[in-house]
């Protein structure tokens, strides 16, 4: 999969509780759908022992709980990457980027094909699904990319 290049559109889907107030209900979880471009490329330490690493910015407020959900590629529905978290530092993001244009929330998500990289280094068994129909409520969606993480050993299921 390629990697996403500043203005592209992304789609970064979440499941919230129905009430946040109650989050610990059986009540069926609400499926949020929120558009948003890729801003900018910046590197960053994790941790201070680890090397950096690039992180694609975009523009979508990460709610609680969102991390490690997918950011799709809109017109594809591929996987671009993973949400890390929000972004709290804005000055470190190039001054030619869309943020002159855009001054809301900042999200941070690892490019996908860093994700595959570290899978492989550490012999993390993962595949990627055929494409199926999306869920989503548009009827002329087209199909989506699923990916899966085998965390036992390469005989386990996908999770669903």
């Amino acid at each position: 999969s390629k990697r996403v290049v500043p203005g592209d559109a992304i789609i970064a889907p979440a499941l919230h509780p129905a009430n946040i107030r109650s989050a610990y209900t059986y009540q069926m979880p609400i499926q949020d759908w929120s558009t948003a471009e890729v801003l900018d490329y910046v590197q960053t330490r994790e941790e201070t022992q680890l090397p950096e690493t690039d992180l694609f910015t975009f523009t979508h407020e990460v709610q609680k709980g969102q991390s490690g959900s997918p950011v799709l590629l809109a017109v594809t529905r591929e996987v671009a990457g993973l949400v890390d978290g929000r972004w709290l530092r804005p000055a470190n993001i190039s001054p030619a980027t869309n943020l002159k244009k855009y001054s809301g929330p900042i999200g941070a998500a690892v490019p996908i094909d860093y994700v595959i990289r570290l899978l492989q280094k550490y012999s993390v068994p993962w595949a990627s699904a055929p494409s199926v129909t999306s869920q989503q409520p548009n009827p002329t969606a087209t199909p989506v990319k699923y990916f899966h993480l085998y965390p036992f050993d390469s005989d386990s299921p996908p999770l669903k």
